[in-house]
């Protein structure tokens, strides 16, 4: 009914970030090592290549020289290289199906299919071109990854790498974990109205500092709320003594009297009446609202609200007034009754008090939750003071309330009680011109 939105916690993206961040580390290590691997490849390449050159070149047109294959034929095959003579060279693809990789001290070097590569050497003092050649039967660069000692070795190696960077960074940010949630359980506590919970002031900073600040924060609201609890219960108890006397004496005198002053005699017993009431009001209230209090403890119990909504509803006199109800059958749910009745019976005499003539009760079986409505065609709640009406003592139209009486802590009994009970309340327009009270009760799948 009240849907929220769940985000992931602040440690969880942190944790999502840091696991991309190494994942993405750990690829762009691979490209640019493969990158400097290949270079350092074709550097020792072209060394061997500048190798061959200089033999060539010193033994060429000599009785001993091994390159006189190459000199007639214009290839040979010399150990684990091929080598061969361009002359007159362009400047073009010395082979089919290759393609320039690097030019590295001016020394193009080419990769073909096979993934061999090829270096084309000006010979000093010529217009030939030396070209080296790698020989496939002895080189082979498709060596699966898992075979090559060097991709071993790096992996191996920025394995070890992130094991201790995650080490390092996970074991302080795991404690700060801890140390959060163990602050947000004491808040939580504090907020159900556990105000004697206080955070561990010895954690480091900056949980440290924010216990320090919520330590100060709760002993201020913590004495706050007891001076306000005593002030709410002792008055009202200090209150009945004199009512009692007052009490006493409007019979005595009573006794004495005219029959004329009967009305005046009947007018005091109502006014002590309502100073009882009153009275009776705010303490329920204190009681409901401190959290602190042995009242809180509800004892919940199978409670049949089909039957449950009629009795209370010939409780409370209603004389002219037309009340309808549509109640779903068997409808049964786990409560404290005492709590249950408070919302009921509130609600009810509130319809009661400010209807003009129909009042609508209603309970709807939705599957997941029941939907209970009190409806009236009274004047109405406007929107922006829905809010207002389930303070204490609220008073919307002072007219009204001196023609309907009360003292304005019905409706805050009812959401204190709602409260308790888990539950949740809502006004909106009635289609009767009125207002309508929603409360939805949460339905659990078994009830024992």
């Amino acid at each position: 009914m009240f849907p929220f939105k769940s985000l992931p916690s602040m440690f969880a993206r942190l944790y999502f970030g840091l696991t991309v961040s190494l994942i993405a580390t750990l690829y762009l290590f691979f490209i640019f090592s493969e990158s400097y691997i290949r270079k350092y490849d074709v550097e020792m390449f072209l060394r061997d290549g500048r190798y061959f050159l200089e033999q060539y070149v010193e033994q060429k047109g000599t009785e001993n020289s091994l390159y006189k294959e190459l000199e007639t034929t214009q290839k040979e095959t010399f150990y684990i290289f091929k080598l061969e003579l361009l002359s007159q060279w362009d400047g073009s693809l010395p082979c089919d199906n290759c393609e320039k990789i690097f030019t590295i001290d001016s020394i193009p070097v080419y990769l073909n299919n096979n993934n061999l590569y090829i270096a084309v050497f000006p010979i000093p003092n010529t217009n030939n071109h030396f070209v080296f050649i790698e020989h496939g039967e002895f080189f082979s660069h498709d060596v699966p990854w898992y075979q090559n000692p060097t991709v071993l070795f790096i992996l191996a190696l920025t394995s070890c790498v992130i094991f201790v960077l995650c080490i390092a960074i996970y074991l302080p940010l795991r404690q700060l974990q801890k140390q959060t949630n163990s602050f947000q359980q004491t808040q939580m506590k504090f907020g159900n109205g556990k105000l004697a919970e206080r955070a561990n002031e010895k954690l480091p900073a900056p949980v440290g500092h924010l216990a320090k600040s919520f330590n100060k924060m709760a002993n201020e609201i913590e004495n706050r709320v007891i001076q306000s609890q005593i002030f709410a219960q002792a008055i009202p108890h200090e209150v009945r003594t004199p009512l009692s006397r007052i009490q006493l004496v409007n019979d005595i005198l009573r006794m004495k009297s005219q029959p004329a002053e009967a009305d005046l005699h009947d007018d005091i017993d109502l006014y002590i009446e309502d100073i009882n009431n009153l009275t009776t009001s705010i303490i329920m209230l204190s009681k409901l609202t401190s959290m602190e209090s042995s009242f809180y403890e509800t004892h919940r119990s199978n409670l049949n609200l089909t039957t449950f909504i009629p009795l209370r509803i010939s409780a409370h006199p209603h004389k002219k007034i037309n009340i309808v109800t549509q109640i779903a059958e068997n409808i049964v749910v786990r409560c404290d009754s005492t709590m249950a009745r408070l919302v009921v019976d509130n609600l009810i005499k509130n319809a009661i008090k400010y209807t003009h003539s129909s009042v609508k009760i209603s309970l709807i079986d939705h599957g997941t939750y029941l939907e209970l409505s009190v409806e009236d065609d009274g004047s109405g709640i406007h929107e922006s003071k829905r809010k207002e009406v389930f303070m204490p003592f609220a008073r919307l139209d002072k007219s009204r309330n001196s023609k309907t009486g009360g003292f304005g802590l019905g409706l805050a009994i009812t959401h204190a009680a709602i409260t308790r009970l888990e539950w949740a309340i809502d006004i909106t327009h009635s289609n009767m011109s009125g207002a309508n009270f929603t409360v939805i009760i949460p339905k659990p799948s078994n009830i024992d």
